[in-house]
């Protein structure tokens, strides 16, 4: 039976098979957008980075990877240039990602649990 993700119903993780289930025209659809960009995408794409679906995904993902391939490094694989892009793709999209209309610790956890996934980062 597979375990929903965050109640997302286009997306479930089946625990007992490893696999992730993309459901109905919604499911594929968003499938379909996560190949093209992970084909042709650029690094710190502003649709892929900041989405929530997909955030999800990996969290669940690297929850159940084999602990030797789970990132390690406190602060991510990010370089000082890497976070300066983020940041600015970030500052440039807070409208569409409704930055300005989050708490403090809404916009934390928007950078770690969204943004930075599956790389852990630090407050």
């Amino acid at each position: 039976m597979p375990d929903k993700i965050h109640s997302d119903p286009d997306i479930a993780f089946n625990s007992a098979t490893n696999t992730v289930e993309f459901k109905g025209e919604a499911g594929q659809g968003l499938l379909y957008a996560y190949l093209i960009k992970g084909k042709f995408g650029e690094a710190f794409d502003s649709n892929m980075l900041f989405n929530e679906r997909l955030a999800r995904i990996l969290a669940v993902l690297s929850e159940n990877l084999a602990a030797s391939l789970r990132p390690t490094q406190m602060e991510g694989p990010f370089s000082a240039r890497d976070i300066q892009t983020m940041a600015n793709r970030l500052l440039w999209h807070a409208d569409d990602v409704g930055w300005w209309g989050k708490t403090r610790q809404e916009q934390v956890d928007f950078l770690r649990f969204v943004v930075a996934v599956p790389h852990p980062l630090s407050d």
